[in-house]
């Protein structure tokens, strides 16, 4: 009886799962798309292959020094299979969260523990967050060239960029704070 219901819960995902796929695909010009990506040079998807092979490396070099530092050191292979096995999941199922939970499967099942598997990814998000701030930070000014007398847009982006770097900081010396304003609320 239950493996007759788990056939009809997979059977209801697939089409579900089929009805997105044809969704998502039905306004898309198949012959234009083929079209396009015809026309895109042949040196251009190489470097651009290049580029992503090499962000996985470095990020497998990230993720090898973060377990070190957490004292579950792998090797620097497996690490960057780990980031590009992340990568995979994360692009397929459009969501850093599926990424992220395969890493830690992957870790894991290279025994490592899952605490430090966890503090590792964790604070690669946290690198990865402070970056992202620290780009946008360095190419506002770029922007707001371009955005212009927008004053709206203007305002926009400054707040945005100000509360990115005041949020992390925030998180980053979150463990300063006095023990007394820990009881407040909103703390």
């Amino acid at each position: 009886m239950r493996h007759a219901r788990d056939m009809v819960v997979v059977a209801i995902k697939l089409g579900i799962s089929a009805a997105l796929i044809w969704y998502a695909f039905a306004g898309i010009d198949a012959a234009n798309a083929l079209r396009l990506l015809k026309s895109i040079p042949p040196g251009i998807v190489v470097a651009a292959l290049g580029i992503l092979a090499l962000q996985q490396l470095v990020g497998g070099l990230r993720l090898h020094r973060l377990l070190s530092l957490v004292n579950t050191p792998i090797s620097v292979m497996m690490a960057v299979d780990v980031v590009f096995v992340g990568l995979f999941f994360g692009t397929t199922f459009i969501s850093f969260i599926s990424g992220d939970a395969m890493r830690m499967w992957r870790l894991a099942s290279s025994r490592v523990p899952v605490g430090s598997a966890f503090q590792a990814i964790f604070f690669d998000r946290i690198l990865g967050f402070v970056t992202l701030i620290a780009l946008i930070a360095m190419g506002a000014p770029l922007l707001l060239l371009r955005i212009g007398a927008n004053r709206a847009m203007l305002l926009s982006v400054v707040l945005g960029v100000l509360l990115g770097i005041l949020g992390t900081l925030a998180f980053l010396l979150f463990s300063r704070v006095p023990r007394t304003m820990l009881r407040w609320r909103p703390i």
